[in-house]
């Protein structure tokens, strides 16, 4: 019993830590350019890359995207490419949520939008930490 609260409280704690997404997509339509990638982590390189990897995977399966591993491209409207990324950065969270933490203290994930022939940037578009940042 003891056991299963343990795993319970960890999946509250995981579910609880800090995630945020936005969702001021510029009007319009135009080359939208995602920089996916891992902005930190503590402890091991092996277990953090496994994260980056999962949404690797997710953002290969978007439909209409050119991903070249560090970057991510779509043309279309805006708010359908960013609704796109979310939904693949959703998936992965999902995955990545059932990987084993051990040897890692966290492990933030983060993903900047540029929108071309605007000047919106959005530095934080996407980010997710795993396990506790201190």
């Amino acid at each position: 019993m003891k056991k299963v609260f343990s795993i319970l409280a960890v999946a509250a704690f995981v579910c609880l830590v800090a995630t945020s997404c936005s969702k001021d997509s510029p009007s319009g339509s135009g080359t939208a350019i995602y920089s996916p990638g891992l902005s930190s982590f503590d402890g091991d390189p092996t277990v953090a890359y496994r994260i980056a990897e999962i949404y690797s995977q997710k953002f290969n399966s978007i439909s209409g995207a050119t991903f070249s591993g560090s970057t991510i491209t779509i043309e279309g409207k805006f708010s359908e490419s960013d609704s796109k990324v979310l939904n693949a950065c959703k998936a992965a969270e999902s995955e990545a949520n059932q990987v084993k933490l051990e040897g890692l203290k966290y492990a933030t994930y983060h993903v900047r939008a540029s929108y071309i022939g605007t000047d919106k940037v959005n530095d934080n578009f996407y980010s997710k930490t795993y396990g506790k940042k201190q």
